[in-house]
């Protein structure tokens, strides 16, 4: 056993959105390959991968924070504890707007060297309230070192040389960004793939080359399509086949790449599942469409808790006479309103999602999350930040003044694309987080020129 098993990775910072069910979700894989001149321990590299829009995350004085904590638990085949670690990630934007980008992924790996067997890694992360998880079964053969022999396949989204031998995605003069998911977008159509081979015969008789043949199997082993195969030079009694394959024929579903090496009269082969899966628009508004199940009366009033839910989301969307005309029907017809109520406001009737309804959700979803005054307390929408960030959107910059010994914390929010450019100012008064909007260059908005006298504490407030 080996002392302290995993590296911690270095903090990173990063940012991401909430995810739709308060779970967060994980994509990790593992590897294994060859250790030169050691047949009693197989070298492995565990990667993961998170989509930074699941995670929830905090302003800060220059931009917005989310943290990670981070558990991981070895066992052995029996489920017996050999080790563990935590540690904390983090990951930060200077702007929300960067979260749109749901292709985002915040990459990771941790490796080491473990006796050949079978081994169980469990990783538990939570980041705010969100926690997710996830299992790997590692089996980590013995490599005899006198025979032909292949290590796992690597799956990556790129490989491209880099013969800086600099980051921990590169190795033997390529740079690999792993794909733990083994999901590929239908319109990527591409595999990148990294291999090692051991034991090639480099003896005086022996050929200079060696094959690789590279094949597509469905699940159950059925070839679906062959590519050309490849003719390498031998480097030595190992070898690296670093190959990024063409998807190009091949449709959407459930596969197995196949990888079989030959040397001479010896072969040996490997495989690796994989999925071709729906285009990046259809994940991102797949991903989109899971913040309303989060608000599911926005769509669906069944009850007048239902109705009373959707009021108090739509109250600064809806004009004066929406509003009238909603609290004065029954509660059929206020679902019947709800419909109309966005279709009159769907930018683009003809696609299945109402783009604009999406977009006001995923404000809706930041404001609760983040401008309530505590737990239990005031609502999010309600308060003067969570009403402007509801109808305008992320500002363009935001200038944060923390509290100081003579001044009160207050917040400056710019729109550059608004009006020529506006601003507004919020105080916080009570030094509690919960800031007042109480001046705004913008038209239509509060008034008050004398605000900078607000800020010092020694001014009667109110």
């Amino acid at each position: 056993m080996l002392g302290l098993l995993f590296a911690i990775p270095a903090a990173r910072i990063a940012q991401a959105q909430n995810s739709d069910d308060g779970r967060l979700s994980i994509d990790a894989d593992y590897s294994y390959f060859k250790i030169p001149d050691d047949t009693t321990h197989t070298y492995f590299e565990i990667v993961y991968t998170i989509h930074r829009y699941q995670l929830h995350f905090v302003p800060t004085e220059d931009g917005y924070v989310a943290y990670i904590d981070f558990h991981l638990v070895l066992k052995d085949g029996n489920g017996v504890i050999l080790d563990s670690t935590s540690w904390r990630a983090g990951n930060a934007v200077q702007k929300l707007s960067v979260l749109d980008d749901t292709g985002y992924l915040i990459p990771e790996i941790i490796a080491d060297r473990l006796t050949p067997g079978n081994y169980q890694v469990d990783l538990e992360l939570k980041c705010g309230e969100q926690e997710g998880h996830s299992s790997i079964e590692m089996n980590l053969p013995v490599f005899s070192g006198n025979k032909l022999e292949l290590s796992s396949i690597q799956l990556a989204y790129e490989i491209s040389r880099d013969t800086s031998m600099a980051g921990k995605f590169t190795k033997n003069g390529f740079k690999i960004m792993p794909n733990p998911s083994a999901d590929y977008a239908a319109e990527s159509k591409t595999l990148p793939i990294y291999v090692e081979g051991y034991g090639l015969d480099n003896s005086p008789n022996s050929d200079t080359m060696f094959l690789a043949q590279f094949d597509i199997l469905d699940r159950d082993s059925k070839h679906i399509f062959g590519y050309d195969p490849i003719s390498f030079r031998k480097p030595g009694n190992s070898a690296v086949i670093a190959k990024t394959l063409s998807l190009d024929s091949i449709p959407a579903g459930e596969y197995l790449i196949q990888l079989t090496l030959t040397d001479g009269n010896s072969s040996v082969f490997i495989t690796k599942p994989f999925s071709i899966i729906a285009s990046r628009e259809v994940i991102r508004r797949t991903i989109l469409s899971g913040i309303l199940q989060k608000y599911p009366e926005a769509n669906n009033i069944k009850s007048e808790a239902d109705a009373e839910k959707f009021l108090d989301e739509i109250t600064y969307l809806a004009t004066r006479d929406e509003l009238s005309l909603y609290e004065s029907l029954t509660l059929e017809g206020k679902a019947a309103f709800q419909k109309d109520f966005w279709m009159k406001r769907d930018p683009d009737p003809s696609t299945a999602i109402n783009e604009f309804e999406l977009e006001y959700y995923k404000r809706f979803d930041y404001v609760e999350s983040n401008f309530g005054k505590f737990r239990g307390g005031q609502a999010g929408w309600r308060t003067d930040q969570g009403r402007v960030y509801l109808l305008y959107g992320e500002p363009s910059d935001i200038e944060r003044h923390p509290q100081e010994i003579d001044s009160r914390s207050w917040e400056q929010w710019w729109y550059h694309g608004m009006e020529g450019g506006v601003y507004f100012i919020f105080i916080d008064y009570e030094n509690s987080s919960g800031y007042t909007l109480i001046h705004s260059s913008k038209s239509n908005e509060v008034k008050d020129y004398d605000w900078q006298s607000k800020i010092n504490i020694g001014t009667v407030t109110r």
